[in-house]
């Protein structure tokens, strides 16, 4: 999840309490091919949508997942829920999801050794999952910290798991350089530790021609390099494209892995040009 790059214009994807960060009706989709020219690389597939409500201090989301490989299919839908609050000119909004996932492995498309080994049996279902986080943001920075799920996916025998131990803890923040109207800089972090691993992603933007033009580059764990760019097309709609590129052995069989992003944002006032770059 955290490993999508062009996570800073979803950021519902990550934490809950994003809903209604943007002050607009704000939809997103996303589609990513992982690991192209490879037959069967895995695809994921993001549909977001969050607004405020007539009462400020509320905002609603909706997320809906899809991630398919040659074994495994995995479905999601997420309700979202943030409470805001004015902290000065900045608000801290505090997030809560619940959901369900449908989950399902078919290892008849594998050839195995040994077919009896129980560790490849087919199995699905469809459980329940929930998440919360934190988000503390004005049109200068930002800073987050969520879970994004409690609940761990289901062991061998169809039970729920719930274990600390397999917490996902997101921290994220970036900040806006603003030199003059037609040049911006916006670096970015992410964070993500368990009691297992720790990953992360850093990155920056430049930001032409009066926010029309988005430029970026990031950095991932594990040897990984993300180039993005980002247009304004008009006032509601924004493109983008995203390139991954591994410099390790796998580099070798596979011509990266590709995203592409489009978010539609419908203001409640009249002044459509959001004050938040994130």
């Amino acid at each position: 999840m955290h490993r999508l790059s062009q996570y800073m214009f979803n950021g519902l994807v990550l934490n809950p309490a994003y809903a209604g960060s943007r002050d607009a009706v704000s939809a997103s989709v996303l589609h990513k091919q992982y690991l192209a020219g490879i037959e069967g690389g895995p695809v994921a597939q993001n549909l977001c949508v969050h607004t405020p409500t007539k009462n400020e201090k509320v905002a609603l989301g909706l997320m809906i997942d899809n991630f398919t490989n040659p074994v495994t299919q995995f479905n999601s839908i997420m309700f979202n829920y943030a409470y805001r609050l004015w902290v000065g000119g900045s608000r801290l909004s505090l997030g809560l999801r619940g959901g369900a996932y449908y989950y399902s492995n078919n290892f008849s498309q594998l050839e195995l050794r040994d077919e009896t080994d129980n560790l490849f049996t087919n199995e699905n279902g469809i459980t329940p999952n929930f998440g919360a986080g934190l988000y503390f943001y004005n049109p200068k920075y930002y800073l987050g910290l969520s879970v994004p799920f409690f609940l761990s996916k289901p062991d061998s025998l169809g039970h729920i798991v719930h274990d600390v131990n397999n917490y996902d803890f997101l921290l994220m923040g970036g900040y806006l350089f603003s030199l003059n109207d037609n040049f911006k800089l916006k670096p970015a972090f992410i964070v993500d530790y368990s009691l297992k691993d720790i990953d992360y992603q850093v990155g920056m933007h430049l930001i032409f021609f009066r926010d029309a033009l988005w430029l970026g580059g990031a950095y991932k764990k594990g040897k990984e390099l993300s180039a993005m760019i980002e247009i304004q097309i008009n006032r509601q709609l924004k493109l983008g494209y995203a390139y991954d590129h591994s410099f390790t052995d796998i580099s070798r069989v596979t011509n990266g892995t590709h995203e592409i992003m489009l978010r539609y944002e419908l203001k409640f006032r009249a002044d459509v040009n959001s004050p938040f770059y994130f």
